[in-house]
Formats: structure tokens, C-alpha cells, sequence
């Protein structure tokens, strides 16, 4: 249901959008033609984004013929709309309130450039919201293959002192899929192993969507070279094809994916346990993209009795809120993304924020010690002032 009402809610926010501009269009020159452009983009907006959808219920393969660049400014358009419908508005207003002030002009002819304040501003009011979804759309293609290495040094209570120095990178939210090529996972190989960690640890999110696009990410992390292996736990946009056939094709490839289970390596003779969190409930079955605190809380608390004395446990959890439901237990480190950083942070305003507790970096509760990875790839395509990355994490003493 929620799903249909998201969809039906963007068919007619292009609807209104058209309607609006069919009306602004009759106090312009060429009126006809104005409304013909914005017909087109209307209906081109609409129909991919209802293709899109669509074809993902069907099949999940067919966006595939539709390029970056245009799949970006579909998103853009649509995921930005309230704000594009605020700037559409303040500057039709704006174009009203500045004609009042301004002396009418004669009616234009029908092949006459703008003949007044008002027609000016209307046009603009009119171009603005396209213009500004399609800049952001190159902005968004041209930072799909960048992404920043993040080190970090974190001060552990009681760190075992065989971990002393220990290297960890964090890798996160690769989504594998429209918005990243062989460019930018050749990239982060390289990158990754020229770091040497002891262990890598990724935090879900590997693909985006597409089951057809998990060999590639299975063949990506078999090219990792850490000391001491790599440990993945599973996000939500990795089960949106099928939570079965994802974690089943991870396993059977010989990766460790404890999945609200945990996964033992001993470094320097001791032994460092890795916990990998389910996404949900410990009892989910269904491939929901939403996990809910009282879900990610119950599945926290089936990692308790797994805990072994004298092991340095880490827990991997997709969903940051993971770090609130520890309990008197000793995981003191915490290991997170599917945030993206926040994605769109516009200076002190983080949007993020009304729905995590946790957006991005380092918190610190009582010696305990959460990192969330701003995530290496992209869902959408648009990152404001939160950078791609990836974590090289170095253990130290408090």
C-alpha cells in the first residue's frame, strides 16, 4: 500500500507541476510552445519514474537501458520535488510581487521577446526547477567515482594489547547497480588493500538492488587482500531482490556473514570475535527495506549469549540505532552506515537527523565507540556535503 502511495503521489506531483506551468505559460510569448516543453518534460519525468518502479517489480533489470545521467535527473526531480516545488513557488511569487511594484507593459506580440518584468520572472519560475535537477544531475554523475580514504584512529577501553595498532577498513554502502561502474570498484580495491588492514570489515549495502549485480561485488571483495579476513553483515537494500537468495549466494561463495551470529579470528593470539547483525527482527523473513527499533533492539539481544569471555568482540550492524541497545554487555565497538553521511547536509541543517540518532562519524558513549561510514556508493544519486569514503580505522589504548 505504502508502496503504490509513493508512486501515485509523484504521478501527480508532475501533474501539478504541468498544470501550473500550462497556466503561467498563457502570460508568455509563444504560449503554445512553452506549453508543449513543459508537457515533455512533465511526461518524461512521470513515465520513467512510473517505468522504473515498474520494471523493478517486474524484473528489476530493465532500468538497466536507461543512462546514469538521465535515471539521475528522474531521481533528483522527484526526491527534491518538495524543495524544487518551494523554489518553483518563491519564484512565481516573487515574479507577481515584482510586477506590482513595476509598470505594466503592452500585451507582447506572439514572436516578440519578454516584454515586461513579469514575463521575465514567469519564464523563470517556469526553467528554474528543471534547470536546477539537471545541474544537480551532473553535479551527482561527476562524483560517482570519487570517494575519500577517512582515517580515523579510535581509543578502546581495555583494549586488548595484541590489538594494539590493529587496522580496520571500514567499507560500506557500495550499492552496486545504476550509479556505479567497474571504474569506481577497481577503485575501491586498490585503494582498500593499498591501506594493508588486518581486517576489513563491510557494513551492508553491497548491491543496490539487482540480484544480476551481486557477482560483481562478490568478485570485488574476493580481490581484497587483508590480513586477517573480511567480515560482512547484510543491509536492507541487499534484500530488496530476495533476503533468501542474497544471503544464500554470499554464503555459498565463502564469505563470513554471520548473520546474528558471530564469526572468530584470533590476531596476535587473541581472539577477536565479529558479530554480524541481521537486518530486522531476529525472526524477519520478508525482504522490508524498514527496520524498527524494537526489530534491531530484539536482534541486538540474540548476540548476548554468544559472547565469549576474553574475546574482543565487534559488532557490524547496517543500521547505526543498533548502538543504543548494548545493554551491560562488553561490545565497546560498533561498526555502522546505511546513513550515507546524511546523503544532503545543507551546513548546520541535516535532514538525516529526523530519522537517525546517529548520522555519520564517531560517537561515544561510556567507552563504547560507534563509527558510522558515510558508505562508499549511491542509492541516489546527489551527496551535499557528505563526502564518499572509505574508513581506515586504527585500534589504540584509551
Amino acid at each position: 500500500m505504502l508502496f503504490f502511495t509513493i508512486l501515485i503521489s509523484l504521478i501527480a506531483g508532475n501533474l501539478l507541476w504541468w498544470r501550473r506551468g500550462h497556466r503561467l505559460a498563457a502570460k508568455l510569448p509563444r504560449p503554445r510552445a512553452w506549453r508543449i516543453a513543459i508537457g515533455i518534460w512533465c511526461g518524461t519525468m512521470a513515465g520513467t519514474i512510473l517505468f522504473v518502479v515498474l520494471s523493478r517489480v517486474i524484473s528489476g533489470k530493465l532500468v538497466a537501458f536507461i543512462p546514469a545521467p538521465v535515471m539521475a535527473v528522474v531521481y533528483i526531480w522527484h526526491l527534491l520535488f518538495a524543495i524544487e516545488w518551494l523554489v518553483w513557488r518563491g519564484a512565481a511569487n516573487s515574479a507577481s510581487g515584482l510586477w506590482r511594484l513595476a509598470r505594466s507593459q503592452p500585451a507582447p506580440d506572439a514572436g516578440a521577446a519578454f516584454s515586461s518584468r513579469r514575463q521575465f520572472l514567469t519564464a523563470a519560475a517556469i526553467v528554474t526547477p528543471p534547470a536546477l535537477a539537471a545541474l544537480a544531475a551532473w553535479r551527482a554523475v561527476s562524483q560517482f567515482e570519487k570517494f575519500r580514504v577517512n582515517p580515523v584512529t579510535l581509543r578502546i577501553p581495555n583494549l586488548p594489547p595484541a590489538l594494539e595498532g590493529l587496522r580496520i577498513a571500514h567499507v560500506s554502502d557500495i550499492h552496486i547497480g545504476k550509479f556505479s561502474d567497474d571504474v569506481l570498484l577497481k577503485s575501491v580495491i586498490e585503494r582498500t588493500n593499498a591501506l594493508r588492514p588486518d581486517l576489513i570489515c563491510f557494513t551492508g549495502d553491497l548491491i543496490d538492488f539487482d540480484l544480476a549485480d551481486l557477482p560483481a561485488g562478490l568478485a570485488m571483495m574476493r580481490k581484497w587482500d587483508p590480513k586477517f579476513g573480511t567480515y560482512v553483515c547484510e543491509g536492507n537494500h541487499d534484500l530488496m531482490a530476495g533476503r533468501g537468495a542474497f544471503e544464500r549466494q554470499v554464503l555459498n561463495a565463502g564469505f563470513a556473514m554471520p548473520i546474528n551470529g558471530t564469526q572468530s579470528v584470533y590476531i596476535r593470539g587473541q581472539e577477536v570475535q565479529l558479530l554480524g547483525l541481521r537486518w530486522g527482527g531476529p525472526n524477519q523473513m520478508d525482504d522490508s527495506i524498514v527496520a524498527s527499533d524494537e526489530q534491531i533492539k530484539a536482534s541486538v539481544g540474540t548476540m548476548f549469549s554468544q559472547l565469549r569471555p576474553g574475546a574482543f568482540p565487534i559488532l557490524l550492524a547496517h543500521h547505526p540505532h543498533a548502538f543504543d541497545y548494548l545493554g551491560d554487555s562488553n561490545i565497546n565497538l560498533v561498526l555502522a552506515g546505511h546513513t550515507h553521511g546524511g546523503q544532503m547536509n545543507f551546513g548546520p541543517v541535516h535532514p538525516a537527523e529526523a530519522r537517525f540518532r546517529y548520522i555519520s562519524g564517531l560517537y561515544q558513549r561510556g567507552g563504547r565507540q560507534l563509527f558510522v561510514s558515510n558508505g562508499v556508493g549511491n542509492w541516489f544519486p546527489l551527496r551535499i556535503n557528505a563526502p564518499a569514503e572509505i574508513v581506515d580505522i586504527t585500534l589504540r589504548s584509551a
